[in-house]
């Protein structure tokens, strides 16, 4: 008996790993470490802008992503992704998958994942990190998104509106649901809640020239708090050694619920050239004017961004020196004259 109880458990495992939806999975990621030397000099009129991020910082972030593709029945792909991460408490965040419905047609779900508006979110060239992931200056903004730390639902269209486009929706039912739940029963909140959708449009319309259109729209329902209104056009060109691009965001309201209203206008300009196939060079340049509680503030933030990358296969060393002035000292706050810092970081990365 024993011996037919384990034959058929062989068959039935067999039959299992012969019938797997996913005949290709891949295990992939990259594990880094940054030294992070930061200067801060504030306006007399500003308290605690020296402490926000000061001194040296050592930093470390690991990540492993797990994929899968395969076929279904109606020939179209499915697949799948999930990023174990080291940087979060939850470590599972980042995930999605896709379902064709026809060619070029995907259903799509995504915790944290780049689709909707967020296609659109960085269309200009950087030789590594885009400006805002440097330090996570003040001095600079990006696109408002729907998927950034939330659960959303949409779907793309790949060559479908244009040659070499993507058109992409997604949408957040709730914005309290518990965002790191893993579970199909998140703890839902009705406190500030908020609906958001965003939609995202990118091609390249010429050989090196790229345009991408960015839009999120957010209801918060309670009644005095100030939706968001997020949009963004941009371009980058690029024919080889160079590339450069020009963006501008417009951003009205915020994406948490505070009692003002708030409004940023930001125009970025960044340039890469690779001096050779292994080093590669990028600066960026970006302004913001920042509006809170209908009071404009008296100066721009300037963001400046210069850096180095030397590529070694799977081995990638960075260095950036940014440049930060007239920084604000909270997202509530307007930009301040003489908020100014200086940073110069290393990073090293090995992937796989």
């Amino acid at each position: 008996m024993k011996t037919k109880t384990k034959v058929l458990s062989l068959v039935a495992a067999s039959a299992l790993l012969t019938t797997s939806a996913f005949s290709q999975i891949t295990v992939s990621g990259y594990m880094e470490t940054s030294l992070m030397v930061q200067e801060r000099k504030q306006s007399l009129a500003t308290a605690n802008f020296e402490k926000l991020a000061a001194g040296k910082q050592l930093g470390n972030e690991g990540l492993i992503v797990v994929s899968g593709k395969g076929k279904m029945s109606n020939g179209q792909d499915a697949s799948f992704y999930q990023e174990f991460e080291s940087k979060t408490a939850n470590n599972m965040v980042n995930r999605g998958f896709d379902i064709g419905i026809m060619p070029g047609v995907a259903f799509q779900y995504g915790f944290d994942r780049a689709f909707g508006s967020e296609i659109a979110r960085t269309i200009t060239p950087f030789a590594g990190k885009r400006q805002g992931d440097v330090t996570g200056s003040l001095a600079t903004v990006e696109l408002r998104d729907s998927t950034s730390g939330e659960h959303a639902i949409g779907g793309t269209l790949t060559n479908l509106v244009g040659p070499n486009s993507a058109f992409s929706v997604a949408w957040a039912p709730n914005r309290d649901a518990t965002e790191l739940s893993n579970s199909d029963n998140p703890t839902v909140t009705t406190t500030n809640s908020a609906t958001s959708y965003g939609i995202g449009y990118r091609a390249t319309v010429l050989p090196g020239l790229t345009v991408a259109a960015g839009l999120t729209k957010l209801d918060h329902k309670v009644n005095a708090m100030q939706d968001l209104d997020s949009k963004t056009l941009g371009f980058s060109y690029a024919q080889a050694p160079f590339a450069i691009g020009m963006q501008r965001i417009k951003t009205e309201g915020q994406l948490t619920a505070v009692a003002l209203t708030a409004e940023d206008k930001m125009d970025l300009i960044s340039g890469t050239f690779a001096a050779t196939k292994e080093l590669t060079i990028g600066v960026a340049y970006s302004t913001l004017d920042r509006t809170r509680d209908s009071v404009a503030s008296p100066v721009d933030a300037k963001l400046t961004t210069l850096t180095i990358a030397y590529n070694l296969g799977p081995v990638v060393l960075n260095f950036d020196h940014e440049r930060a002035q007239n920084s604000a000292i909270a997202t509530t706050s307007n930009n301040v004259s003489g908020n100014d810092s200086t940073m110069n970081k290393i990073l090293a990365r090995v992937a796989f």
